[in-house]
């Protein structure tokens, strides 16, 4: 692959290909055991496939599937010197109209004219506006591309949780930065197995565990290691997969969004066979806010099945820096601070005094210290404010835009509000997110964790959104209970009112319910507060009840 000592991703999974250490499986539909070196040979017939497609240099689509053939294509991709865009997964309830649109909307943005997908969405194929090729129909039996181009890029979108994606143009070093960085906290053992049930279209799913994973089994860390991918339909139809999987392969190392866990958890409470997760060292919890609440539960009912707490890693990150920001390390009790600041307290910064008053009294996950190669401090070095970031993993650009997104002092702002304490970094959440009531800022986090105590709400599937006349809105989803009446719906969405106006003096406008299951989230699950927002005004939601 590519040449010299740089620490591209190309060329850590090529040392890693040559060892030899990694086994990968794909579950639930092939527990065949491969190896690295036979997905690395895949892929450069995959790369001369590539080419008979599409000129070098050129950008190609991918909705990447959990399979041997979803990594040869993606890695055979970069072989050729393409860039690989990646697309998500439907999100859950969306329609294949709405999953098409979103296709055609990221292709255009990426300027991407080919789109490989899988059969599961073949009756798309004939309607996407661009070269459409099912995943069974692509690569195999194309002879191993000789002369490899290397030297690709990376498309992958932001999650849109807040505001519409954007696609993050990323180069092999920076992946390979991020991924060393990364592996250089974590401190790979000798012999380590990762599980993930995460989409390889989502960064923390792709790179913060499939490919950290494999190129951890190559120098200079030479682990001998497995990888276990679960399908990610698999874990939404039943999520107990997910810990039985870890048990059943020895798990050392797993990662998922603070929603999963709080899943997990509530699985483990239920009961069940007892479970061994006493070999799980590294779990990587991110992606969202992370809340105290959340890992304490979880550790008080994973005890009896071997899981230390210890095992915990909060990190932080965003896909404008490939992955991780920061992380914290394992064997590293995780920690917390309480945001307490004087109301009166002098400040020469208006913007801080906005913050403090939007994130006070919150308890905040420490989110660790800055993975190697990456800086990070506040801007205008406010003790609370927008995060900023510098370092050897971030974006070249984004696509659509030619112009940096980082400053001409190679600073990028991240959006996201939080403060550092000896050089730990706290994320309170998104600037962008802060409703502002009657003169006064709040996080939306502290409104919604209000509303999902609610025993008929499900939890951490609440968003608290402006309603356009200086209020807000409630949105939650409603748990899936038997003969709920219409009259139990009304109590719960005064309770919640109540509850809000007496913890803050600020209740909501209005409490909306929609039914189980059908709160708009991304592919990973996570939130989204502005399509959230978008469906309640075109009345696109499931409603249970509104008061």
């Amino acid at each position: 692959m590519a040449e010299g000592n740089s620490r591209t991703i190309l060329d850590l999974l090529d040392n890693a290909a040559s060892i030899g250490n990694a086994k990968i499986r794909f579950l639930p539909d092939d527990a065949s055991e491969y190896s690295l070196s036979e997905i690395i040979s895949a892929a450069h017939s995959a790369a001369g496939w590539w080419l008979s497609k599409a000129s070098s240099g050129s950008r190609v689509s991918v909705v990447m599937p959990t399979s041997f053939d979803g990594l040869a294509v993606a890695f055979g991709a970069w072989l050729a010197g393409l860039t690989l865009v990646s697309l998500p997964h439907p999100s859950k309830g969306v329609t294949p109209e709405q999953y098409l649109s979103t296709l055609e909307d990221m292709c255009k943005l990426a300027e991407s004219k080919v789109i490989v997908i899988e059969r599961a969405y073949s009756e798309l194929l004939p309607r996407l506006p661009m070269v459409a090729i099912d995943f069974f129909d692509s690569y195999k039996g194309t002879p191993p591309l000789k002369v490899i181009a290397g030297g690709g890029e990376l498309i992958q979108f932001t999650s849109g949780a807040t505001a519409e994606p954007k696609a993050v143009v990323l180069g092999m070093e920076a992946i390979g930065n991020s991924v060393s960085g990364c592996l250089d906290v974590l401190g790979p053992r000798e012999q380590e197995a990762a599980v993930s049930w995460l989409p390889l279209s989502h960064d923390m799913g792709f790179i913060g565990i499939c490919l950290t994973a494999l190129a951890a089994t190559g120098p200079p860390w030479s682990t001998r290691g497995s990888l276990t991918l679960i399908r990610p339909e698999e874990f939404l139809r039943d999520p107990r997969i997910w810990m039985k999987t870890c048990s059943d392969f020895g798990a050392t190392i797993t990662a998922a969004p603070n929603f999963a866990l709080a899943i997990a958890t509530r699985l483990l409470r239920a009961g069940g066979p007892t479970l061994d997760l006493s070999a799980l060292r590294t779990f990587i919890i991110g992606a969202e806010t992370i809340r105290p609440d959340t890992l304490r539960d979880f550790a008080t009912v994973a005890r009896p099945h071997g899981f230390s707490e210890l095992s915990f890693c909060p990190a932080y990150g965003l896909a404008e820096a490939t992955l991780a920001v920061t992380l914290v390390p394992p064997e590293t009790m995780w920690s917390t601070t309480e945001i307490e600041f004087e109301s009166d307290s002098p400040s020469s910064n208006m913007s801080t005094v906005e913050w403090q008053n939007a994130f006070s009294g919150r308890k905040v996950v420490s989110c660790g210290k800055p993975i190697p190669g990456i800086e990070v401090r506040i801007k205008d070095d406010a003790s609370i404010g927008q995060i900023e970031i510098m370092g050897s993993s971030l974006l070249t650009r984004y696509a659509g835009h030619e112009q940096a997104a980082a400053s001409e002092s190679g600073w990028f702002q991240t959006g996201d509000i939080g403060m550092l304490c000896n050089s730990e970094l706290f994320v309170f959440g998104r600037g962008d997110d802060v409703l502002i009531i009657r003169g006064r800022n709040f996080s939306p986090e502290t409104f919604e964790a209000i509303a999902g105590e609610h025993p008929l709400i499900r939890a951490g599937n609440c968003v608290a959104i402006p309603d356009g006349e200086g209020d807000y809105v409630i949105v939650a989803e409603i748990k899936k209970v038997a003969n709920i009446t219409g009259e139990e719906l009304e109590t719960c969405c005064r309770e919640i009112r109540v509850a809000l106006a007496k913890t803050y003096g600020a209740g909501p406008s209005r409490v909306v319910l929609i039914q189980h299951n059908s709160m708009p989230k991304t592919a990973s699950g996570k939130l989204q507060r502005s399509k959230v927002a978008r469906c309640l005004l075109m009345d696109e939601l499931v409603i249970a009840a509104s008061s």
